[in-house]
Order: structure tokens, then C-alpha cells, then sequence
């Protein structure tokens, strides 16, 4: 299958991960098991932006670039060049939906498939491969990504996710007698989605029960879209914001805070709430009750015990429990650029922020940051320099749009929420 390169599209520092796809006509059996002889199987993951990356085989070859993402529901391909370099023919067209401004996209229903996470092995899968990639992903994360991962690997084995240590350990069903540490909180898989009714307390003091997917693949702390049919109110502090980007285009809306969300009997508090444009979500909640999303952010606070079967999650305080919840300090957003990924484009500057008061622009190339060049860095480390503290100084140096000469600023960041 041969397709044209899409356009790059600079991307947005939260990302909001795809919703409600579902691959038409009949399927194979779909599910990772461990191999016979293992009684145990760890896998490191690297965590960029919050999201947890793991490396996945496909028919043998690889490793690729997965997102782990319990907010998909179907194995999903976001890097069409696979289906040429995995030789995938008699692919059958369909349409997929999800968040954002645009309409449906056009994807491609793959042959039946294997793949390999460490000792986990799935043969049979069937994966949606888009024929756009509407994420641009790699661009966002600074480094190749080919799709998500997320029901199919849940389903049928306990999941052990440990933010301490940057690693995945899987066990069979048989052992969940040996897992039950930490506090137990019930979960219900709908739609191939994990959700979780919480507490949280609204900017107006109002206690909510809310209804939320528990979304690994989404990088924002909380979403909160939809009320009995009507938008939650927005806090009378809060910033408009690129929020990100579904499957079914761009997502606009704004930044807040709430007081406090509940996990269990866990409290966190002043965390960071999204609040997407109305008309953005309204059609795509496709789950009774549905009021939004808990991201990775939040999760990552908790080592996690995850286990489908018999609908619970078991949690304890991670490393990253008592980290106060930040988000951007500049107004830059920020994209890198194939194959190397070692160049840093400004793509949007945030209305009355410390970038548009230094003059900085889309277009730009941001070469250093206190005097360590861009292209020693991961984008995490950028990502987090720009939300490093409030009023804090950093020494930036950066080419303007159409310009051979480099400038150098002492750049103050500020607290925008």
C-alpha cells in the first residue's frame, strides 16, 4: 500500500488519544496471554510527556513504538508506512470517528496479526492502520511512534504498572492472589474502556460523582466535558487553550483547576482540569453517563494493579504522588522534526504570555536553553524547563522565522493557571 506523506501538523502539549473506534465485520481472537513457561513477564516503558511508550513486535519484526492507551478500545496503527514494510495486502477500507473538529477519517482494517510485548504474545489481532495520521505523534513525543495499544493487552492478563521504575510486570489470572496490595478500587470496562465513578469538587465547592475513562494515553491530569447533557461551568480563573487533538481533528477549550479529586480514598488537590469546547465532545460521548476523562498525569501518581476481569484497580502512592500539578509557564507550544527529531519548531505562542511578551513567533527555531543545545536534549527536558517554576529565569537562544542570525533572551517564565 502506497499513500502520500501527510503534512505535519505542530501539535499542542496535551494530547487527548482517540475514542470509540470499532473495526467492522467479524474479528479473531484478540488478546495478549503470557508464554507457557513464564509465570511472569516485566517490560520497560519510557514515560514522554506522561504517556508510557513500550517497545512491540510485529509479525517478528520490530521493536515499534507503542502508547500504551487504555482509552482505545482496538489496536491502532497511526504510522501508515507499516503496512508497506510488515508487506499488509487486501487491506479493506472503513471509517472511524473520535474527538475533535473534523469528520470521520478513513482507516484500513489489517489481516490478522501477531504481536509480541516482551513474553505476552497475541496472534489474531486485527488492527485499525490510519490512512492519515491525525496525531502526528513522533512529532510530539520526539521520537518514532507507530500506534497504540490498549484493550487487547488488558483483557485477559493482570497488569502491573510502576511508575518508580519505569517498567510493565505481567501475570496470568492464576496469580491475581499474589497482587491484591494497595487499595482496591472497582472499575467497569465499557466500550473496551476502563471507567471509574469519583469524586470531585468543583471550583464552586459543588461535590460531583463523576464517570471517567481511565485514559494512559491521554497526558492531561483531568477532563470534565459533559453533565446530564450540558457543559460543566467553567471557573471564572481559567486560560484558553489548544487542548490537543482527536482522531476527528483539533480540540479547543480551556484550562481551570479543581480543588480536589478523589481516587480511592486518595484526595488530590488543585489539579488541572480541561474543559473542551462543547460542540468538540457533545456527539462523540457514546457512553451513558460518560462526564470525561482521568489522564496519565493523574495516574502516574499510583502504582497500579489493573485487572479487567473482575473489574478493579489496585492503587498506592507512587513516587510522583506529592508533585504539585504544573502546566506551561511560557505560551510556547513546540514541535520536533523528522527523522532525527533534533530540531524545535514554535508552532502556536499563547495570547499575553511570557513568549508573546519577548516577541517570540511561529516559525521560530529554538536552538538552546541555558546554554545546552537543543539537540542534547529530550523533549521531555524541554517540556519540562518551561513549566520548571514560577518567575524563574532561563537563558534562550533561537532563530526568528526567516532569519540567519540566532537571538539570545533572559526569558522569565509566569504561572498562566
Amino acid at each position: 500500500m502506497r499513500l502520500p506523506k501527510p503534512n505535519t501538523y505542530l501539535r499542542s502539549l496535551i494530547l487527548f488519544v482517540g475514542f470509540f473506534i470499532t473495526i467492522p465485520g467479524p474479528t479473531c481472537a484478540q488478546e495478549f496471554l503470557l508464554q507457557a513457561h513464564k509465570k511472569k513477564a516485566t517490560i520497560p516503558f519510557k514515560l514522554v510527556k506522561d504517556l508510557i511508550v513500550i517497545p512491540l513486535n510485529i509479525n517478528g519484526q520490530g521493536p515499534y513504538n507503542f502508547i500504551l492507551d487504555t482509552g482505545v478500545g482496538v489496536v491502532l496503527i497511526t504510522d501508515y508506512t507499516l503496512a508497506d514494510s510488515l508487506k499488509l495486502d487486501n487491506l479493506r477500507s472503513f471509517k472511524i470517528s473520535g474527538m475533535g473538529e473534523r469528520g470521520e477519517l478513513e482507516a484500513f482494517i489489517s489481516p490478522p496479526i501477531s504481536m509480541e510485548v516482551g513474553f505476552s504474545k497475541a496472534t489474531g489481532i486485527r488492527a485499525a492502520i490510519l490512512k492519515k495520521d491525525a496525531f502526528n505523534l513522533s512529532e510530539y513525543m520526539g521520537i518514532p511512534i507507530h500506534g497504540l495499544l490498549g484493550y487487547e493487552f488488558f483483557k485477559n492478563q493482570i497488569v502491573r504498572i510502576s511508575y518508580n521504575n519505569n517498567t510493565i510486570v505481567v501475570y496470568p489470572e492464576s496469580s491475581r492472589y499474589l497482587l491484591k496490595k494497595g487499595y482496591k478500587i472497582p472499575i467497569s470496562i465499557e466500550e473496551n474502556k476502563p471507567y471509574i465513578e469519583t469524586l470531585v469538587r468543583l471550583s464552586s465547592g459543588e461535590q460531583v460523582l463523576a464517570k471517567l475513562v481511565m485514559d494512559t494515553g491521554a497526558g492531561h491530569p483531568l477532563s470534565l466535558e459533559d453533565r446530564a447533557g450540558v457543559p460543566f461551568q467553567l471557573p471564572d480563573v481559567h486560560i484558553a487553550e489548544n487542548l490537543g487533538v482527536g482522531l476527528a481533528g483539533p480540540i479547543t477549550g480551556y484550562l481551570a483547576r479543581t480543588p480536589e479529586l478523589s481516587l480511592g480514598k486518595y484526595i488530590l488537590k488543585n489539579v488541572i482540569a480541561a474543559f473542551p469546547n462543547y460542540n468538540d465532545v457533545l456527539i462523540k460521548v457514546l457512553v451513558p453517563g460518560r462526564n470525561g476523562n482521568l489522564g496519565n498525569s493523574v495516574l502516574k501518581r499510583f502504582e497500579m494493579v489493573w485487572d479487567y476481569n473482575i473489574g478493579a484497580v489496585y492503587v498506592k502512592p507512587s513516587i510522583y504522588y506529592n508533585e504539585r500539578f504544573e502546566y506551561d509557564m511560557s505560551g510556547l507550544e513546540f514541535s520536533t522534526l523528522a527523522p532525527d527529531f533534533k530540531r524545535c519548531i514554535i508552532s502556536r505562542v499563547a495570547p499575553n504570555s511570557p513568549a508573546e511578551w519577548e516577541g517570540i513567533k511561529p516559525g521560530d527555531e529554538l536552538l538552546a536553553i541555558n546554554l545546552k543545545p537543543i539537540e542534547q536534549m529530550s523533549l521531555n527536558e524541554i517540556t519540562e524547563y518551561f513549566k520548571s517554576g514560577d518567575d524563574r529565569n532561563l537563558f534562550l537562544e533561537f532563530i526568528p522565522k526567516g532569519s540567519r542570525e540566532s537571538k539570545k533572551i533572559i526569558f522569565t517564565l509566569k504561572r498562566r493557571i
